[in-house]
């Protein structure tokens, strides 16, 4: 019987030993978890990088438990329970096996498994940055425990997917017949979404089920404004759908509203002829900026009126301040009220060009057959000389305490939430290694009213987390094309995605 018992002693030993002798200090790397540093370091056992399991546990926040006669490892996080026995080729995840490629094994009474388990088992992403020497595993995909295919497809065909905690669904999809489609959204009245292409070429009106209202397709409307230098000032050509309509002896001013047309062999300009911003109004007339201000002539270039600065209660806006037009010319409605940006502001001026409002910030409007104004997603109406808002996302499209960084492959490329005085980042979401090798980065933000953000990556993903920074889905559309998603947050639990030609509505429940 002692002869039994030393026996077992010297064979247990040997295997000590063994293992012992085959694992070495991968000291040169340090492991982080969501880009946090350990106390974990790992080791080298037979050409595998491992790590002790129950402090691995701990560090992405398991409650762990030791069964030490059994030689069980469990582990609890929110709906995942973990069940890990020493040298078994499987594990149990919420009561269901899952095999492991590489056994776990005890060194010195310690359980250590390899770092992919936390990717294999535990849904972590393992990040490896052999420049940093870091192994970071990112933990926040950990709890979307659905990963679901949907059936709207990315610009090469492919099925785009969801990850979620199983309380988001995609209650309603649309998607033009055309690639080259590119719909901007916006808030209409009466529970509507008003969907418009690229340019204000066309409209779509939809309601929360989905169901198409009405649909307009506008040929667009191309304007090319020039000048030419003659003796008695500049002529004005306006082509607008292939006709020709033509100003004489206008006095344009000069700046940043006019540029040549064509380049010399030495580089400069040649004099006497450019693109200039001009464009008409609804009734025909050209509006243009001269030397005496912004001005309006009709047909016969007689001058009908001119503005050279209007007063605002925070000073002087000039007219000669650079200026914006939009896609299809000056913008006006069909009222042939003028809606004109400046730098530091934007004019609204009637029919006869007298001033209606003068106002601080940018509002550059589409304008539907109704004379709704839509803009930044929500849509206006000009009532009693004023510019009322209609409708607008929930929480009015907020950007919140949050920076963004969009750098490339190698560099950061993260969103912070930052707290009240803007001096201390809260949290951190950092768009993952994966992500980064397909050339996406990040390219924006919108926040909700329930002060969740969406976070909007090149590849037209949108990854979304709540304001402790815990992610609740991930979106991944991986598109071929760079793009990136709107994001029309409905209400506390609806939400708008919109992706060049696609429009996707999803429903969330019990946050």
């Amino acid at each position: 019987m002692k002869r039994r018992q030393l026996m077992m002693v010297f064979i247990f030993v040997l295997l000590c030993v063994s293992i012992s002798g085959t694992v070495s200090a991968a000291a040169s790397y340090q492991l982080t978890v969501d880009g946090q540093k350990t106390n974990l370091t790992p080791v080298v056992v037979k050409g595998s990088t491992m790590v002790p399991l129950k402090a691995l546990l701990d560090a992405i926040n398991f409650k762990v438990s030791y069964d030490s006669k059994a030689g069980q490892v469990t582990g609890k996080r929110g709906a995942k329970t973990i069940s890990v026995l020493v040298r078994s080729q499987s594990v149990l995840l919420n009561g269901v096996v899952i095999p492991v490629r590489q056994k776990p094994v005890s060194i010195r009474n310690t359980v250590y498994v390899p770092v992919r388990f936390a990717d294999e088992v535990l849904g972590a992403e393992v990040e490896l940055n052999s420049v940093r020497k870091i192994i970071n595993i990112r933990t926040l995909a950990m709890d979307l425990t659905v990963k679901e295919e949907l059936p709207a497809r990315n610009d090469h065909g492919e099925p785009i997917t969801l990850q979620h905690r199983g309380n988001i669904k995609l209650k309603w999809w649309f998607q033009s017949e055309s690639p080259y489609e590119n719909y901007n959204g916006f808030m209409g009245s009466n529970e509507t979404l008003i969907f418009q292409s690229y340019g204000g070429n066309g409209t779509m009106i939809m309601n929360l089920e989905g169901e198409v209202l009405s649909s307009k397709n506008d040929a667009p409307v191309e304007v090319t404004a020039r000048y030419v230098k003659v003796p008695d000032g500049y002529d004005i050509w306006i082509l607008e759908n292939k006709k020709v309509y033509i100003w004489k002896g206008i006095p344009l001013y000069f700046g940043e509203n006019v540029g040549p047309i064509f380049i010399a062999a030495d580089g400069k300009p040649i004099d006497g002829i450019g693109y200039v911003d001009a464009g008409m109004d609804r009734e025909g007339n050209l509006i243009v900026l001269t030397t005496d201000g912004l001005a309006a002539f009709d047909r016969n270039g007689k001058r009908l009126w001119v503005h050279k600065e209007w007063q605002t209660k925070d000073g002087i806006l000039s007219a000669f301040s650079h200026f914006s037009w939009s896609i299809n010319g000056i913008v006006s409605d069909h009222s042939n009220n003028l809606y004109i940006q400046l730098d530091g502001g934007h004019v609204v001026l009637d029919a006869q060009g007298k001033t209606v409002l003068v106002e601080q910030g940018f509002f550059m409007p589409e304008i539907l057959e109704d004379d709704t104004l839509l803009y930044n997603q929500s849509s206006y109406r000009l009532e009693d000389g004023k510019i009322k808002r209609i409708a607008a996302p929930y929480g009015d499209d907020g950007f919140g305490q949050y920076i963004v960084s969009q750098n490339h492959i190698g560099q950061e490329n993260w969103v912070k939430r930052m707290n009240e005085t803007g001096d201390k980042a809260l949290w951190t979401y950092q768009l993952s290694n994966a992500k980064q090798r397909k050339g996406y980065s990040l390219m924006g933000h919108a926040v909700d009213g329930g002060d969740n953000v969406y976070v909007l990556d090149t590849g037209g993903g949108v990854h979304s987390l709540n304001r402790d920074g815990a992610l609740r889905f991930a979106l991944d559309i991986d598109n071929n094309t760079i793009s990136w998603a709107e994001i029309i947050p409905i209400s506390a639990s609806e939400l708008v995605v919109v992706d060049d030609n696609l429009i996707m509505f999803f429903e969330i429940q019990n946050e």
